[in-house]
């Protein structure tokens, strides 16, 4: 029994070698499968967060081309807004040329028209003698020539008068009312010259 029992023994030493190998090969295993499973699972993550950045950054280039988009087509409008600003200053610029020029001649005019009113009114007063008139009123001129008679006429709104002394008469009542300024035509000098052209 003795050999028996002594290789029973070896056996069961042998057993329990296998078996603590066996445990320790068990634990290893599963330690193993849990980093496997942790590997796995952080692989997934990473996969995930790949997708994630790889929609993120789609949708960012997508968003700088519509914004590259937006700020281009800003620079047209901003380009061509600036253009017809630019047109529109240049015509306001013209527009207040000409109606300062329509208003400086409305002026004129009407300070001239009120220049010949009130001297025509003192020469029928009987206050100013020899007046005429105006040049321009004292003849016709046919409708067709009448923008070239008074483009080339400067003379059409001077003060015909007999004298030189009703010329004075007629300066001294524009001066003394501030009527603005007048030319006079004497009939009496232009007689003069035409006895000597003759």
């Amino acid at each position: 029994m003795a050999p028996l029992q002594k290789r029973l023994t070896d056996v069961r030493k042998v057993v329990e070698v296998a078996q603590t190998e066996a445990q320790l090969l068990r634990e290893k295993t599963s330690k193993m499968a849990e980093q496997i499973y942790e590997l796995k699972r952080e692989h997934a993550e990473c996969s995930q967060r790949l997708t994630s950045r790889q929609q993120e950054a789609k949708d960012a280039a997508k968003m700088k081309a519509e914004r590259v988009k937006l700020v281009t087509d800003a620079n047209d409008r901003l380009k061509a807004v600036t253009g017809q600003m630019e047109d529109a200053a240049q015509e306001v610029a013209t527009t207040r040329v000409k109606a300062e020029e329509a208003r400086s001649a409305f002026q004129e005019e009407h300070f001239r028209g009120k220049l010949i009113r009130a001297v025509t009114e003192q020469a029928k007063a009987g206050n100013l003698k020899g007046v005429h008139g105006r040049l321009g009123d004292l003849g016709t001129i046919p409708k067709k020539y009448d923008v070239a008679v008074s483009t080339a006429c400067g003379m059409l709104d001077s003060i015909v008068v007999d004298s030189t002394d009703d010329a004075q008469a007629v300066i001294e009542y524009i001066r003394r009312e501030d009527l603005g300024r007048a030319t006079c035509i004497c009939l009496q000098k232009i007689q003069t010259r035409l006895g000597t052209c003759i």
